[in-house]
């Protein structure tokens, strides 16, 4: 299928969705909805002559004959059960195809403090902060996403709250009967002093192309703290977004593992509004194969006395790509800002690549700010070392190799989750060995 042609598809599956709404037309949400899908229709799909595209071309992934609005929703058993990183004792909120599924989620095993809600179904104060910090205006993705969010979920963590279970966001898309482009979306509202820590894995089952474009608006209020584990393993394409807007005193703490999937389109923008806010961003992309792997990170420094992390390392093989464009962005004002930023890859084929884009935009005096790339093979001299203990080169570079990954799977700080995940990578690095 040609560009225009889904382009044109997408935007009558709107109309028809719209249609569906039933009263639903004055919700606040409503009018951005309608802005968003025109903004979708202006765009157009994003081609390599973008420059935040350059390396990242969605032609190949764009020519199936989508659909944005499937039959039926399956039932959560259709699905194979949630993998065993997830703690048993975890809540489990479950979008299908996108939509935000109550009858699935376990409403009544919620904690003190934890509501979860619909779009739909929230408070008109949480109805009138959806949609507000999520940008669309040069992304048609995010265009296309706020255009079909109506079924997403919210979450929100009281005042004071400290959800000690992890709260899992599973998202599952069907494709066994038709091409599917699924739009899920999550809005958290973490209260002052509260804590929580989510978990956001995906599945898919079906032998139909299938395209997941998430979505995700976060508000952390004052010293609240929020950590994020995002495990990327599924079939389907991947390309999500998400904004936090952080305010005084607050921690943001992401950690991304993209451990499979054949294109997998990362955008996260962190906003330190107000002193003392904090974000960190981990990330670890294994590719192999033909995959593509894209990370877009822009942290803003929008207040002084904020401080920012961001750590990515990838291992590649095959003829897999890799792309890391990581901005820090320190407005006028923000001093005493400390900001720094690292991504390292390891290349075990000749044919695998890392397209590197560390930037620095600074309008303040007063700051430590530091960014920093490299790529290559495996160190020869500590492989040679082990070596010289006994250690075969299989074994050898497979240490070296898990020893690399795990200073991101490290930062995990769930601590049943972190060991499963390790085990995962360790046979994945084996295997490819």
């Amino acid at each position: 299928m040609e560009n225009n042609d889904l382009h044109g598809k997408l935007l009558a599956d709107f109309h028809q969705f719209e249609q569906t709404l039933n009263g639903g037309i004055n919700m606040p949400f409503q009018i951005l909805r309608r802005e968003a899908a025109e903004r979708f229709r202006a765009l157009g799909f994003p081609t390599i002559r973008l420059e935040e595209w350059k390396y990242t071309n969605v032609m190949p992934l764009i020519k199936h004959d989508y659909t944005a609005l499937p039959a039926a929703v399956p039932p959560v058993d259709a699905f194979p059960a949630p993998p065993d990183f997830i703690p048993e004792n975890a809540v489990k909120i479950i979008l299908i195809n996108g939509r935000f599924s109550p009858d699935y989620s376990l409403p009544d095993a919620m904690p003190a403090g934890l509501g979860v809600s619909s779009f739909d179904t929230t408070d008109t104060e949480t109805k009138n902060m959806i949609g507000k910090i999520l940008d669309f205006s040069d992304n048609a993705f995010t265009a296309l996403n706020t255009a079909f969010a109506y079924y997403g979920a919210v979450l929100k963590i009281a005042d004071n709250a400290n959800i000690s279970q992890p709260i899992t966001v599973l998202n599952y898309t069907d494709a066994r009967d038709a091409a599917i482009f699924a739009q899920p979306r999550l809005f958290i509202y973490a209260g002052r002093n509260s804590q929580a820590s989510i978990i956001e894995y995906s599945a898919t089952i079906g032998e139909q192309p299938a395209l997941v474009n998430s979505a995700i608006e976060i508000i952390a209020a004052e010293n609240s703290s929020i950590r994020h584990y995002i495990i990327q393993d599924d079939t389907a394409a991947k390309i999500t977004a998400s904004h936090i807007r952080q305010a005084a005193a607050s921690l943001y703490y992401a950690v991304t593992l993209t451990l499979g999937g054949h294109f997998v389109r990362n955008t996260a923008v962190a906003e330190l509004a107000a002193p003392g806010a904090e974000a960190h961003f981990y990330g670890l992309a294994l590719g192999s194969d033909k995959r593509l792997i894209d990370n877009h990170t822009m942290v803003d420094h929008a207040a002084p006395h904020c401080q920012s992390n961001e750590h990515y390392n990838h291992i590649l093989d095959d003829r897999s790509t890799a792309v890391f464009n990581g901005k820090i962005y320190v407005r006028k004002g923000a001093q005493k800002t400390n900001a720094y930023q690292s991504n390292r890859t390891i290349l075990m084929s000749g044919s695998a690549t890392i397209n590197s884009k560390p930037q620095l935009e600074i309008y303040a005096d007063d700051v430590k700010c530091s960014h920093g790339a490299t790529s290559g093979c495996l160190d020869e001299t500590s492989l040679f070392y082990l070596r010289s203990r006994g250690i075969s080169e299989e074994k050898a570079k497979a240490l070296l190799l898990h020893a690399f990954a795990a200073e991101i799977s490290n930062k995990i700080q769930i601590g049943n989750t972190r060991l499963k995940i390790d085990e995962i990578i360790a046979k994945r690095l084996h295997d490819e060995e």
